[in-house]
């Protein structure tokens, strides 16, 4: 007797394992889709292995049919979570490089608007340099509100601004 005819799937966008097996003579596997009788999808995971006579020939199949639907869910959740776990730390170590940067930023700035104010107290009131010390006084302030932003985008409420009295604090 001569080799077996097999049945491949028919009609179906899919590739069969049984056409894979006969090509190639090796052991193939492919997913396929299929609904049931309430219109749900499910998803399995077929292999043909193919069966040879002392010649050669493909003679039987053995085909394993499993239903892999819930793991593909499973494995499509988990993606999901790890990407939105990605996110999440790129996120925070962006409002952490952003909150860092504002607290030096808002550290040089205070040195920067305590030195104006001195060069503006040790000058006459109405000389140039001391209109340029309160322009540099004005612009530090300035910056230091921008800071204040980037800190409260860092969701960094560390600082609370408020005037003191220096000699009820020393």
């Amino acid at each position: 007797s001569g080799p077996t005819v097999f049945s491949p799937c028919k009609g179906e966008d899919e590739s069969c394992p049984l056409d894979e097996v006969m090509k190639r003579k090796k052991p193939a596997t492919v997913i396929h889709k299929h609904l049931d009788k309430y219109g749900h999808e499910s998803r399995f995971e077929i292999t043909a292995s193919p069966v040879f006579d002392e010649k050669g020939n493909v003679i039987q199949m053995i085909e394993v049919s499993r239903d892999i639907t819930k793991q593909l869910l499973l494995d499509e959740a988990r993606q999901k979570f790890y990407e939105r776990l990605q996110s999440e730390q790129k996120e925070q170590s962006i409002v952490t490089l952003a909150g860092g940067i504002a607290h030096d930023f808002n550290n040089i700035l205070m040195s920067v608007l305590g030195y104006a104010e001195i060069l503006r107290m040790e000058m006459p009131p109405n000389s140039k340099h001391s209109e340029f010390a309160g322009k540099i006084a004005s612009s530090a302030e300035q910056m230091a509100k921008l800071t204040d932003q980037l800190m409260a985008y860092a969701k960094i409420n560390l600082y609370r601004h408020r005037m003191i009295s220096l000699n009820d604090s020393i």
